[in-house]
């Protein structure tokens, strides 16, 4: 009867440890960076991959080891588990199983132990999971696991993994099947080590860029089985036919190879053997979809798991980086993102206080350049956008500010991505400038496009100081500094209108230069249109070739219904979602950083003063 028992034990111990682990993701514990790393090497949590979210449904095919047969006994079962990791480095699971009626969780915490420059990308990490036994003996089993884990990549080319498992198993045990049940606790631990190698890195350093080849990554891991038990006696009686026994040498190795055949199909074969000279093959292979994936895997059966059986599972899976994977789009069915180019753009980020937000008569919250800008860059990456449909009102920016929205106008375009605009109200004279690159333009009827050129109007405030007798005092070094001219003069000097028209000539070029290459016209054609400018009749806008038509708002929706066979999808800017790059390098190569500090305003002494409009004053203490 202790025979048994520990027979019993032996082999439950056993299929425990295929059932906690090698059930997600992953072959390896020195590749396993993903939602797989909380089962197999913790230490991949301290890698940085966002937040992602795993769902898993496996089959149990539970190996019959009762040498006295209980009645209505299945042999397989199901394994559904939800997995998360978090940015942070945390890690949870939640599975039921549906063999044992049980449910079971885990939590894990990964994070970087070294990062310096002689030795970095050091990882550590500890898991415990809680686990139902899967047995068909007793519904009173537990399993308590806990691990450890260290990763270490020194460099592109490899990879190095090690993790130790070790925890109480709690089983329910009978002599045989009239009798009562009684509990045995026994303590059991396995160690892991693995190593992985991207033997054609090395050719991607050399020629200083990226090779198909890049793809393959081999390793090998090995496990090996550290519980001390004793069995004595005459065991082999109680066996039956399939029970298998796990001992104290046991041990499995792995030999594996991973390739990328296509963007965004992984194939990953796996051999192993054990101590009893045992061979197999296992398969898996993941289709992703940029941030989702589907993976499926085949573990063959292995006396060192503690199954005869070949076990599969489906794992879905959702990540905040974009991959490269899988675009499956219907070029019958476009996809816009909906802008509104308006407001006012200022360098810095907007700042609000709560005393701002409900002040109503306060300046209204301006738009970061910067970030307006990386926003578009983004939607230009992104393959499944076909363009972009820019409601233009009032905006409010420097003329520095507007080439830097037209440049980046300018790249959606080059990037044959769709630009069509519309208008319900006047398109100013730099208005113009901005969205004239797009490949449609459409405005109200009675709008009007004010298309005529640069102009600057001074302001002389003397004659006004002069009736109440006030003399400005002014020390300047030139004529040309002409900052002040406004309180000295009643009209321009000939060094400032030098100045002005410098300036105006300047910006006029920069004009007819960007207005010539978004339309696609010459230059002597550019300065044409715009001294016939401006032109107040929208038809008359539409001979000189500036606009495609007019509409009406109604008019306008209904044509962008129709465009291509299938009603177009439209995203509006807040809800166009971008995502990180999702980094495939062991090591990525370590980037200079620039801070970028925002001085804006007039320079005094004193403190800055961020607002939702921007800083007016640069304060020489902040």
């Amino acid at each position: 009867m202790h025979i048994k028992k520990i027979l019993l034990f032996i082999i439950s111990f056993a299929f425990s440890q295929n059932i906690n682990s090698f059930v997600w993701n992953g072959t390896s514990i020195s590749t396993s960076d993903n939602i797989d790393a909380l089962n197999l090497n913790p230490a991949g949590l301290g890698i940085n991959r966002d937040d992602q979210f795993g769902f898993i449904v496996q089959n149990i095919p539970v190996t019959r080891t009762n040498p006295y047969p209980l009645d209505n006994i299945n042999n397989s079962g199901q394994y559904i588990g939800f997995i998360n990791r978090y940015i942070n480095g945390w890690s949870t699971e939640f599975g039921y199983n549906s063999y044992t009626k049980k449910t079971n969780y885990g939590l894990g915490y990964g994070f970087v132990l070294l990062n310096n420059e002689l030795l970095d990308n050091i990882y550590f990490g500890f898991s415990y999971k809680k686990n139902s036994s899967v047995t068909n003996y007793t519904e009173k089993s537990k399993f308590d696991n806990f691990s450890y884990g260290l990763l270490f990549r020194p460099n592109n080319l490899i990879s190095v993994g090690l993790t130790s498992f070790q925890g109480e198993n709690s089983i329910g045990l009978f002599e045989d099947a009239n009798s009562a049940y009684s509990n045995q606790t026994y303590n059991y631990k396995y160690d892991r080590f693995g190593v992985a190698f991207r033997p054609f890195n090395n050719i991607d350093m050399l020629l200083n860029k990226k090779t198909s080849l890049s793809s393959i990554t081999i390793g090998y891991d090995r496990t090996n089985n550290q519980t001390e038990y004793e069995v004595s006696g005459d065991y082999t009686l109680a066996l039956d036919s399939d029970a298998v026994l796990i001992n104290k040498n046991a041990y499995k190795e792995e030999y594996f190879f991973k390739i990328s055949f296509l963007k965004g199909l992984d194939m990953t074969c796996s051999q192993y053997k054990n101590e009893n000279g045992q061979k197999d093959l296992d398969l898996k292979f993941s289709f992703k979809f940029k941030t989702k994936g589907l993976t499926y895997s085949k573990y063959a059966a292995n006396s060192f798991y503690g199954t005869n059986k070949t076990t599969n599972s489906f794992t879905y899976y959702n990540y905040n980086q974009d991959q490269d994977g899988f675009i499956f789009k219907n070029n019958e069915n476009k996809t816009y993102v909906k802008i509104k180019l308006e407001g006012s753009f200022i360098e810095e980020q907007p700042y609000s206080s709560f005393l701002s937000s409900i002040n109503p008569f306060g300046p209204m919250k301006g738009t970061q350049l910067k970030m307006w800008i990386d926003k578009l860059e983004e939607i230009n990456k992104d393959e499944q956008v076909d363009g972009i449909i820019i409601s233009i009102g009032n905006v409010s920016a420097g003329f520095a500010k507007r080439r830097e929205i037209f440049k980046a106008l300018m790249r959606l375009k080059e990037n044959n991505k769709e630009i069509i605009v519309y208008s319900s109200n006047d398109i100013s004279n730099l208005n113009y400038h901005l969205i004239s690159m797009a490949d449609e333009i459409y405005i109200h009827r009675m709008s009007s496009i004010g298309l005529k050129g640069l102009a600057i109007e001074p302001m002389f405030l003397k004659g006004l100081l002069d009736t109440l007798s006030l003399v400005p005092e002014v020390v300047r070094v030139s004529p040309y500094k002409s900052a002040f001219d406004t309180f000295l003069n009643t009209e321009m000097s000939d060094e400032y209108s030098e100045n002005l028209n410098e300036l105006l000539d300047d910006m006029y070029n920069i004009l007819v230069a960007d207005i010539s290459l978004a339309r696609g016209w010459n230059r002597e054609k550019t300065i044409e249109i715009i001294d016939k400018g401006p032109y107040l009749s929208s038809l008359n806008a539409k001979k000189a070739g500036l606009i495609n038509d007019v509409m009406f708002p109604d008019e306008f929706n209904k044509y962008i219904d129709k465009k291509g066979k299938i009603k177009p999808v439209i995203i509006n800017w807040d809800q166009h979602q971008t995502f990180d790059r999702y980094v495939n390098e062991w090591k990525p190569e370590k980037i200079d950083k620039v801070a970028i500090i925002y001085a804006v305003g007039g320079i005094m002494s004193g403190e800055s003063n961020p607002g939702p409009g921007g800083s007016t004053i640069m304060g020489d203490k902040t």
